[in-house]
């Protein structure tokens, strides 16, 4: 990733792990598959937070596709039977939407997070419960 982001720019490096994740796909590989998206949707929401320290207007599109390929990994890892990798994706998208200010949008995957969570998983627990508690009091229920 680094690599490619250094020469070509994380556009072409986007791009890269799209395709890399439509060959898993023939391949049947859910967990590689997974793995390309997220590198996809982490470049993604970088481009988004680059437009932002940038001040440039964004039409959020970088974010809506990499919340996009966030959803696809996680549907690929529910797929695979990897809850425990779902839910870990689940919780780092809503902290990283909290991280850039889009709070409200941060509160469905932590519920998504929730929703995965195994109840021997203590620590999972934990971790999901006060990532939400850190951003429920902000978001408002109307």
């Amino acid at each position: 990733s680094s690599g490619i982001n250094a020469e070509y720019g994380k556009e072409y490096a986007v791009s890269c792990y799209i395709s890399a994740s439509q060959c898993e796909e023939q391949l049947g590989n859910l967990v590689g598959e997974s793995n390309a998206l997220t590198q996809a949707a982490t470049l993604f929401l970088q481009l988004e937070k680059d437009k932002q320290q940038l001040c440039i207007t964004s039409n959020e599109h970088y974010l809506a596709a990499g919340i996009d390929c966030y959803n696809r990994a996680v549907n690929k890892l529910i797929a695979a039977q990897k809850q425990d990798l779902a839910l870990k994706l689940c919780v780092e998208l809503g902290c990283l939407l909290v991280d850039m200010g889009h709070i409200p949008d941060a509160e469905p995957h932590f519920m998504k997070a929730t929703s995965l969570l195994n109840p021997g998983n203590i620590a999972f627990q934990i971790v999901v419960l006060r990532s939400y508690a850190t951003v429920k009091p902000t978001v408002r229920t109307t």
